[in-house]
């Protein structure tokens, strides 16, 4: 079994190398990332695995990982701090994002593309909009194709045709996955196994991106988090739901005065 010190010793001797496959892991907080990357890595400890929905991971973490189908070839999961924080405004956690990948640009990693992962047993998929167009600016249209739309925790729901209703509202949603899945974006389902959790990362193992993602693209000319795709686009939601909320104020203050 890889201990986290195993991890840690192959992440500082081997930083990266032109055949490793990069794969982005995203998603808001407490919705499984370090278990499915421990799963992958089939180690308990690999990450730090979170059981409250305030984030474990501040920074992104590299987490290599040998193919069990080959071994001469790894595969680095990148393990990244969750959206919809308990503590961490959104745009902090984009930023901390970017600011490690940055480091992967520097060491000329490309990414091959992204798992972003879904907790199948959320209700309100309104928690989950702003990480989704966040994904989607960050990946830009051209790589959507090597997004791979996880689900989640399976075991924790008690009806499997809710379960499956659920994940027929998200493909069909508009501001959800439908718009990703329209460019090529794919559904899998993570059943908590190393088996499962490879069978979801050779889809991108076998189909690497030619091209880089936007936010890749962003870095390299040297665009600060606020300028990226990603970050404009998040900042304009935020934007926009605060002249949203101050009409409703003032809505609910004209309406008030009415009755005094």
């Amino acid at each position: 079994m890889q201990s986290t010190n195993d991890v840690e010793h192959r992440d500082k001797e081997k930083p990266g190398v032109a055949t490793d496959i990069i794969i982005l892991v995203l998603g808001v907080t407490g919705v499984g990332k370090s278990s499915f990357i421990n799963s992958a890595a089939r180690s308990a400890d690999a990450t730090v695995v979170g059981h409250t929905l305030t984030s474990c991971t501040s920074d992104i973490q590299r987490v290599p990982c040998t193919h069990p189908g080959d071994p001469a070839r790894r595969v680095i999961l990148v393990d990244t701090p969750g959206f919809d924080d308990t503590y961490v405004d959104d745009f902090t956690t984009l930023q901390r994002i970017v600011e490690g990948l940055r480091s992967l640009y520097v060491d000329n990693m490309k990414i091959a593309g992204v798992i972003y992962l879904h907790d199948i047993t959320q209700t309100r998929f309104a928690l989950s909009r702003t990480a989704v167009n966040t994904v989607k600016h960050l990946c830009g249209a051209s790589a959507l194709k090597n997004v791979i739309l996880t689900t989640t925790k399976w075991n924790e729901i008690s009806d499997e045709a809710l379960g499956q209703r659920r994940l027929e509202e998200l493909s069909a949603a508009s501001g959800s996955w439908r718009e990703m899945l329209e460019q090529g974006s794919r559904v899998a389902r993570f059943e908590d196994t190393a088996e499962s959790a490879w069978e979801i990362i050779d889809i991108i193992v076998q189909n690497p991106l030619e091209d880089r993602l936007q936010i890749e693209r962003d870095i390299g000319q040297g665009k600060a988090t606020s300028a990226t795709d990603a970050g404009y686009a998040l900042k304009e939601k935020v934007r926009s739901e605060q002249r949203r909320t101050s009409w409703l104020s003032r809505l609910g203050q004209k309406w008030a005065s009415l009755f005094h």
